[in-house]
């Protein structure tokens, strides 16, 4: 293999890496804050953020077998993460809903983007009529 081509590997499976623990840290990040993890497991809040900065300095420094397994085990630790706050029935702390008390206008706001339909299944969070939904 020549090195232009293990250059292409290893550049494509960086973005796997990447992809992968973006889309393991969705179902956490999209309800719940650090914050909330930290408040109902400190272990687990500290153990996952040691190993996001173990997965960031891979990505940096690290072998394409660094970023492997610091990747896998980020994903892992996103899982429990959720599985932790979800089994504690930790209410969803990750937006912000708010209303206007003269007009009436209604907002979410928050990282992740939601569904208009999604918020509106939510228990004790009722949209109706115009409501704006940002993501900044």
């Amino acid at each position: 293999m020549t090195d232009e081509e293990t250059g292409e590997v290893e550049s494509t499976a960086v973005r796997h890496w990447i992809r992968a623990v973006s889309e393991a840290a969705i179902p956490f990040e999209s309800r719940w804050t650090w914050a909330a993890l930290k408040g109902v497991d400190s272990d687990i809040y500290c153990r996952l953020g040691e190993q996001c900065d173990l997965f960031g300095r891979a990505l940096g420094t690290g072998s394409l077998a660094d970023i492997e397994a610091h990747g896998a085990a980020t994903c892992r630790g996103y899982a429990k993460a959720f599985q932790v706050l979800q089994a504690a029935a930790e209410p969803d702390d990750a937006y912000q809903l708010g209303q206007d008390p003269l007009t009436g206008f209604r907002v979410a706001i928050g990282r992740p983007r939601r569904s208009r339909a999604e918020f509106r299944r939510w228990p004790g969070r009722r949209l109706r009529g115009r409501a704006v939904f940002s993501t900044r």
